[in-house]
C-alpha cells in the first residue's frame, strides 16, 4: 500500500479508550480498524513503545483525550494486520513478542508476507459486504475471518521456523 500515511489514534473519551488504525491519502484518511475494552491501554502502549525504538511513528497530535502517531510507510500495513491478529486475542503479550521478533527480523520475509495479509482483507471485505455508514472500512464478521487465519499462519511459522533453526543449528 504505497503512497499512503498509516495514523493510529488512541481516545480515551469515555471509559474505555479506543485504539483507530487509518490510512490516509493526500486529501482523505479512513478508519479500517478499531479497536476498544479494558486492554486497548496496554496495546497502544505497547506498541507505541515498540514502534518507538525503531523510530517508526511520529506524534502527529498528542492531546490529554486523543493520541495521533503516523507510522512509517514501510511498517504501516505491518502494524495493520497486526491490529487484525490482535482480534479476540486471548493473551496480547504472545503477539507483541512476535511482532517484536517481526521488527527484529528474526523471521526474514514474513514480515513483507503479514503485510500484504492487510490488502487481503480490505479486498475481501469489499467483496462480502456492501458499503455502510459504519465506523471502519473492514466489516468485523471479515475482520473475525482474517484474525484466526492470521493467528494460524503465525502458529505455523514459528513452528517452521523453529524446525529450520534445529536442522541447521542443532547445537542451539
Amino acid at each position: 500500500m504505497e503512497g499512503y500515511a498509516f495514523y493510529l489514534t488512541y481516545r480515551k473519551y469515555s471509559k474505555k479508550p479506543e485504539l483507530f488504525f487509518s490510512i490516509g491519502g493526500t486529501t482523505k484518511e479512513s478508519t479500517i480498524i478499531r479497536l476498544k475494552g479494558k486492554y486497548v491501554d496496554e496495546i497502544f502502549n505497547n506498541l507505541l513503545t515498540t514502534l518507538s525504538k525503531y523510530g517508526a511513528v511520529i506524534p502527529v497530535e498528542v492531546t490529554e483525550k486523543r493520541r495521533t502517531y503516523t507510522i512509517r510507510e514501510d511498517l504501516g500495513s505491518l502494524v495493520g494486520a497486526y491490529l487484525i491478529l490482535l482480534r479476540r486475542a486471548r493473551n496480547y503479550n504472545r503477539w507483541h513478542k512476535f511482532l517484536e521478533r517481526l521488527l527484529e527480523e528474526e523471521y526474514p520475509g514474513i514480515a513483507s508476507a503479514l503485510a500484504g495479509m492487510l490488502d487481503i482483507t480490505l479486498e475481501l471485505s469489499k467483496s462480502l459486504t456492501t458499503p455502510t455508514k459504519r465506523n471502519t472500512t473492514i466489516a468485523p464478521p471479515v475482520l473475525d475471518i482474517m484474525s484466526s487465519t492470521l493467528k494460524q499462519f503465525v502458529k505455523s511459522i514459528e513452528k517452521t521456523y523453529i524446525g529450520l533453526k534445529k536442522e541447521r543449528f542443532p547445537w542451539n
